[in-house]
């Protein structure tokens, strides 16, 4: 168990290592890169997991998935409508920018990030549930 441990703890700070370098170096590529290695994660892990945990994975990878869509299709950048906070979020503009229903425009936060935060908290609300 602890050599999986291991790896585990490898795998996040490398997913960590390259949110990073996609925040530093914003563009098609880091981005394309780092979206790779969460998805390609979170697929491995997916046939392993029952109960809540399928359910919290399913979720946080399709907000993943979502918000991996409409940055891939805007060159590496996550529109805002409403301003831009850091570099990976540019203004939106229609005629400029694509999939902006997918975009961040509730508070800050996207769609993507709603299914991240509800798949986060599932375990919690389906163990009252059950």
């Amino acid at each position: 168990m602890a050599i999986y441990d291991g790896v585990v703890m490898l795998e996040a700070l490398g997913v960590i290592g390259l949110r990073m370098l996609w925040q530093i170096w914003p563009g098609l590529l880091t981005c394309s890169v780092f979206w790779g290695a969460c998805l390609t994660s979170d697929a491995i892990k997916l046939p392993t997991l029952t109960g809540a945990l399928l359910i919290s994975k399913i979720l946080t990878t399709s907000g993943a998935g979502l918000n991996a869509v409409v940055t891939l299709a805007n060159r590496g950048y996550m529109p805002v409508i409403g301003g831009s906070r850091f570099s990976l979020w540019v203004a939106a503009s229609p005629g400029e920018h694509r999939l902006l229903w997918l975009a961040d425009r509730f508070w800050g936060f996207s769609v993507g990030d709603f299914a991240i935060v509800l798949g986060m908290f599932s375990p919690l609300i389906t163990s009252h549930i059950m």
